[in-house]
């Protein structure tokens, strides 16, 4: 499982920090080429206080953020495209819905997951969906190849990895200013992912605690 790397220097409480690079619609990172919507940038979110966040979300937090004051936020549209197809993928993923009931109800449907095999064809499609007990709205996404072995054990059945995954973000909602109690109304919308999980041929990297 692939968490994602920050500089320190640039972390305070609640600050938002850059990734590897300068914030900008694409870039790459262990294997993985991200790529967000135009005119959206790539954050990378470090609290270094304690947070109410249960479940699936942890810090940091790569997250495309985008400032709703006019009401421009647009559908989000995210793309991983993986160096070497992957037999298994998934991420945990979160939202700042000031007006999401905390209860752990089930939000309806806030968007899809597309994934494709290195022939460019789907494989698998399926509806996100979120709740909210404390903090983040938020929900965990885990895909694994079913069959990956082809008749007669002649071989592996590479069809069903996945080589680009598609995520679709399309929930309108209220956002909060992450950090202030009792939470406040925002401008600034986030949706973001941790916790990226995939294979990634002979390369073992360091468990992360």
């Amino acid at each position: 499982m692939v968490t994602f790397e920050t500089d320190e220097e640039l972390c305070g409480d609640y600050y938002p920090c850059l990734p590897p690079d300068d914030p900008t619609t694409s870039f790459h990172y262990r294997g993985v080429e991200y790529e967000t919507t135009l005119n959206l940038n790539w954050v990378t979110f470090v609290f270094n206080r304690p947070i109410p966040v249960v479940r699936y979300m942890t810090a940091p937090v790569l997250a495309n953020t985008c400032d709703d004051s006019e009401g421009s936020c647009g559908p989000l549209r995210l793309r991983l495209t993986f160096d070497d197809p992957t037999p298994f993928f998934g991420f945990g993923y979160g939202f700042n819905d000031l007006n999401e009931d905390q209860d752990g109800t089930s939000t309806h449907n806030i968007g899809k997951v597309t994934l494709y095999n290195d022939a460019g064809r789907a494989i698998y499609r399926d509806k996100l969906k979120a709740s909210r007990l404390l903090c983040c709205t938020e929900g965990r996404f885990d895909f694994t190849a079913k069959g990956n072995y082809a008749p007669k054990g002649t071989g592996i059945d590479t069809r069903r990895f996945v080589s680009t995954a598609v995520i679709e973000f399309s929930y309108d909602y209220v956002p909060f200013v992450p950090g202030v109690s009792p939470p406040e109304e925002g401008t600034t919308k986030f949706f973001g992912i941790d916790d990226v999980s995939y294979g990634i041929p002979n390369v073992c990297l360091p468990v992360v605690p």
